[in-house]
């Protein structure tokens, strides 16, 4: 092998057939060949390309620094107008003097009239406009001509502004330096323009703020103070684009509760909207608690007092954004929220209640009798079950209604409140007879929704095992069984004939049902610990078949899950303490519930469904 071969790393096998192929190439009358030159020592590799994708402020985005350049432009014009004053009069008679003026037969004379007045600019308004109106003036063309064209240049004034604030809203976020300036006119208006002209420009700055956004609190403070404006318009505005501030809107929460009781009923809508887009949108689990206690409860407050409001409109946004407050609602809003729903005739006001107290959680367990009144209502059964299973344990005062409509004659009404009580998961010496019986139902996912409920009561629904195990092994809907199953791993822990049952359907043609048996499995923890071995077989199997590497996936996670379970229950009693305590927090209550509806969910249900099953 030559120095070059080595130096370059290449063997002596690749060297050879590099040397042949060129050889033969050349042999049989292939191009001329060319000396290679040799790279020079100190060479460097060229740069890099830059990838715009992967690094973005790598390469200016052409259309990004044209806008910039525009506010920049706009932000001149701007102040410039902002500082253009009229000249002082020279007399109280002159604005009249010059409009007669206008008609004077010497040339020389009008024009000097004509530039007068267009400087003397606002202030001249009114009296040009009757001029034209005057039987006596509006006879001379010229003169009308004039006066039409000097009116023009002075609604300029206004116009220029107007333009340049709402061409910074069209730019939205580049536009954030526009800011001060903004602020200013918000603040001082324009002395030059109309009380009319200026409501405008000062609307028009309010729709820029909301495109823009801007971060600063000097502008939602700012904005805040607008809400006590004599104009409805901009009162309208403001409250409709601080909605979009978000978190940024924080600054503005006081000003917004106050004009809760604004004599304007689009107005309040507008601001129970805003309230609810401040406090709970995207960023509730950061805005929310980020506010004062006093502050969130003024701002509850407020939503909770409009649920009194004349206007059906207005209780139902109130209700809507107390839903979206969630778990920070207090429980003197919850009573006047049940209150509401009781006393009520409209059915949609009742149905938007009866989903707020849902979003509330488990907060709203002292309108369950309300919610209970309600379930009879053939039309609101589907949603009260929903918002009942959503509260929860605390919901314990509906069982007794629940438990009626478990065994009405209307097949839906049966289904929502076995899917009720099954979230609620309250005695289970009065539920679990009436769900194992269910396990009869004539219609399948009622017995299915009886399966799932039972599941969620775990050990407490012992007495279910046996309509569980004839519902796993003779029901005709494999779907039942494969839910059956399933709630035979959380309820059977301590029955014998469990296990072996589950083992067993490991091996089962349905291949639903081989996964729902490990699901089971795993839902029974360390007491399926002699299950291992045949849950290892299916992890270990080779076959490549869609199902058994499913079967593969969940099996292993079942084996965590025994596993896990067992070290769990050695956990220090300390510890288990300690997660009681968070567990009374509303806020990691509800989002372990969270977890553990959505595990019970994967459990129950495979949302895969390939194209065959076998």
């Amino acid at each position: 092998m030559d120095k070059e071969s080595k130096k370059r790393g290449l063997s002596p096998v690749t060297t050879g057939l590099v040397t042949a192929a060129a050889a033969t190439f050349l042999a049989a009358g292939g191009a001329t060949a060319v000396p290679i030159r040799p790279v020079p020592k100190d060479a460097k590799d060229p740069a890099p390309m830059v990838d715009k994708k992967s690094d973005p402020k790598a390469i200016p985005d052409p259309a990004i620094e044209a806008a910039k350049k525009e506010v920049k432009q706009i932000i001149d014009t701007l102040e410039t107008e902002q500082k253009k004053k009229s000249r002082a009069l020279e007399n109280e008679h002159e604005i009249e003097n010059r409009i007669k003026d206008l008609g004077d037969n010497h040339y020389p004379t009008r024009e000097k009239a004509h530039s007068a007045l267009i400087q003397i600019g606002n202030r001249a308004r009114d009296e040009l406009k009757a001029a034209l109106k005057n039987p006596k003036l509006n006879v001379d063309l010229e003169r009308t001509r004039r006066i039409e064209t000097i009116l023009q240049k002075i609604a300029g004034w206004a116009s220029t502004q107007l333009n340049s604030v709402n061409r910074l809203g069209e730019l939205g976020a580049p536009a954030k330096d526009a800011a001060p300036i903004l602020l200013t006119i918000l603040r001082e208006g324009n002395p030059e323009l109309t009380p009319e002209d200026n409501i405008k420009l000062k609307t028009a700055v309010i729709r820029s703020f909301g495109n823009i956004r801007p971060e600063a609190e000097a502008v939602a403070t700012e904005l805040s103070k607008m809400l006590k404006h004599h104009d409805d318009g901009i009162r309208l505005a403001v409250a409709e684009e601080l909605g979009k501030f978000g978190k940024n809107g924080n600054p503005a929460l006081e000003g917004l509760v106050a004009t809760l009781y604004d004599k304007n009923p689009a107005i309040r809508l507008t601001v129970i909207k805003s309230l609810g887009s401040i406090v709970a949108a995207k960023d509730q689990q950061t805005a929310v608690p980020a506010l004062s206690h006093a502050l969130k409860g003024r701002v509850v407050s407020g939503l909770s007092n409009a649920l009194t409001d004349k206007e059906a409109g207005i209780v139902v946004q109130a209700a809507d954004e107390l839903g979206n407050i969630g778990p920070y609602v207090d429980k003197a809003a919850v009573r006047k929220l049940a209150t509401v729903l009781k006393t009520s005739s409209s059915q949609y006001v009742k149905e938007r209640i009866i989903i707020a107290l849902g979003n509330i959680g488990p907060v709203a367990g002292d309108a369950a009798p309300e919610l209970s009144a309600e379930l009879s209502n053939i039309e609101l059964t589907r949603i009260t079950s929903t918002a009942l299973g959503k509260i929860g344990p605390n919901a314990h005062k509906a069982v007794p209604a629940l438990l009626k409509a478990a065994v009405s004659d209307d097949t839906y009404m049966r289904a929502h409140a076995i899917e009720a009580l099954g979230f609620i998961g309250a005695e289970p010496e009065r539920v679990v007879p009436v769900l194992a019986a269910a396990l009869m139902d004539g219609v399948g996912f009622v017995r299915s929704d009886s399966a799932k409920a039972l599941a969620k009561f775990g050990p407490r629904a012992g007495k279910a095992v046996d309509a569980l195990i004839t519902s796993a092994t003779k029901d005709d809907a494999s779907f039942v069984r494969e839910y059956a199953y399933i709630a035979l791993g959380s309820v059977g822990q301590k029955d014998k004939r469990v296990l072996p049952l589950l083992i067993a359907a490991l091996d089962d043609k349905d291949s639903t049902i081989r996964a729902a048996a490990i699901d089971g499995l795993g839902n029974m923890g360390p007491a399926a610990k002699k299950s291992i071995p045949d849950l290892q077989k299916i992890v270990n199997d080779p076959n490549g078949d869609f199902w058994i590497q499913l079967h593969k996936d969940k099996a292993a996670n079942a084996i965590k899950a025994i596993n896990q379970k067992a070290q769990d229950g050695k956990a220090d009693p300390a510890d288990k303490q300690s997660r009681a305590e968070q567990m009374r927090n509303p806020e990691i209550a509800i989002h372990r519930r969270k977890q553990l509806d959505f595990q019970t969910t994967v459990m129950a249900r495979q949302d895969i469904k390939p194209p065959t099953r076998g």
